[in-house]
């Protein structure tokens, strides 16, 4: 730690280098920084995605529980209130996600065999036994909103 900054200084300097390190064949290779932004936002699209539907989802599952901040947007849908920024960023992120997915064929194939990695080995983890907790997490989301 920097002693007047208090700032992990050092790890900043050496993953710098690491990055540099990572990125320089950039340089000699075409089209490599292009498909790194691709592939940067085929996986921040998919995020937000989920992110918005998770906002979505625990308003319809679990509309009782407080929330200390709330906006004044929102669409009454079958008896639950869900916010309009939620359901137009879930539309334009799904949207953007599904352009990235159909322009480029780089960010398609690595995304997906990517996304197919994680759920081989979400699976392989679940199935023996080797995933440590055995909390869903509704049963997590619950807990920490009756502590």
């Amino acid at each position: 730690m920097h002693h007047r900054f208090k700032t992990p200084y050092f790890s900043i300097i050496l993953f710098s280098g690491i990055a540099i390190v990572l990125q320089s064949p950039g340089f000699f290779i075409p089209n490599m920084y292009s498909n790194l932004g691709g592939l940067y936002a085929f996986g921040s699209m998919l995020s937000f995605a989920i992110a918005h539907a998770s906002i979505l989802a625990l308003r319809v599952k679990m509309p009782e529980i407080e929330r200390p901040f709330k906006l004044g947007l929102n669409i009454r849908f079958k008896g639950r209130d869900l916010p309009l920024t939620a359901i137009l960023g879930l539309l334009g992120t799904i949207l953007i996600w599904i352009v990235v997915v159909i322009m480029q064929p780089y960010s398609r194939w690595i995304g997906f065999a990517w996304m197919g990695v994680g759920v081989f080995i979400y699976w392989y983890t679940h199935r023996h036994g080797k995933a440590g907790n055995d909390k869903t997490a509704s049963n997590a989301i619950e807990t920490a909103v009756s502590s």
